[in-house]
């Protein structure tokens, strides 16, 4: 039962550790591509940041 739970915990973490990378990868493609459409929100979610901004 241990052996089991602790396994599941490892995966867990790899899943958790996976998100984070990813996350910073979209950041950073995003980073890249300011300087092409600087006019534009540095934000992941778009229609979001518009949203809030338009208000």
């Amino acid at each position: 039962m241990d052996v089991i739970y602790t396994q599941h915990k490892i995966e867990l973490y790899q899943i958790e550790k996976l998100l984070v990378y990813s996350l910073f990868v979209i950041h950073l493609y995003l980073r890249e591509l300011k300087p092409l459409n600087t006019n534009k929100l540095e934000m992941p979610f778009p229609h979001c940041s518009l949203d809030l901004y338009q208000v």
